[in-house]
């Protein structure tokens, strides 16, 4: 459904091994090995990890996000699935043919007046600086999956699914500090679990001790009420 180079722009690809000729300016033969040729994308056609755009074109469904990246220039314009909340000060239109196409995008894009800076990145983290002139969609090219959160200077916030498949998060002017964070489905669970067992288990032997004082006071209590009755007769 989603162009080629579009699919290679949205996941942030850079370079492309493929026995295919690819007879394209956008694309730099860099090596041969037999069959094989190793590409890279023009600089002016990739996208970096993390960049701001300020236009916007709703989805209603996966499905209907996939189809509307044939009509959007990914550098300028998110397609955010279900968007929620006014989202002020962003280009939102529900037909990306309003958009000027004609448009052409500076050659220092990201644009400067958007610096994005990755300042840490791991496997299942990572932490965004961004000083946005006006408000924009920070859009990262990793993969929105269950289970990511994010926070903007600290204060939790909703995360887009952008272009069909990556994570984004709307952003007001200013400075801002973005992090986000992967935590599983079903981890908050197995954590309190875990943190309440000790607590569980500590209740269970205070239990089982009461019951069995309760259980000697009155075998006690038998024996002697028994003794009792037998002197008695």
């Amino acid at each position: 459904i989603v162009p080629e180079l579009t699919r290679w722009q949205v996941l942030g690809v850079r370079y492309i091994v493929t026995q295919r000729n690819l007879n394209d300016p956008r694309f730099q033969l860099l090596r041969q090995d037999g069959t094989k040729n190793l590409y890279e994308l023009d600089a002016l056609v990739r996208l970096p990890r993390a960049f701001v755009v300020q236009g916007i074109v709703p989805a209603p469904s996966q499905a209907a996000a996939l189809n509307l990246l044939n009509d959007v220039n990914v550098r300028t314009t998110a397609v955010v699935l279900s968007p929620t909340g006014p989202l002020l000060g962003l280009d939102r239109r529900d037909d990306p043919h309003s958009f000027d196409q004609s448009v052409r995008v500076p050659e220092d894009f990201p644009s400067p007046d958007f610096p994005v800076r990755i300042v840490e990145a791991d496997a299942d983290s990572v932490v965004v600086d961004a000083t946005l002139a006006s408000p924009g969609l920070l859009v990262l090219d990793d993969v929105d999956y269950p289970g990511w959160l994010a926070t903007v200077d600290g204060v939790p916030t909703q995360i887009f699914r952008a272009d069909g498949i990556v994570r984004s998060v709307y952003l007001t002017s200013g400075k801002h500090e973005v992090r986000f964070w992967f935590e599983p489905p079903g981890l908050a669970l197995g954590s309190w679990v875990s943190a309440e067992t000790p607590i569980l288990l500590e209740g269970l032997v205070i239990l089982e001790v009461a019951l069995r004082v309760l259980w000697l006071i009155g075998l006690g209590g038998w024996w002697l009420y028994r003794s009792r009755r037998n002197q008695t007769i």
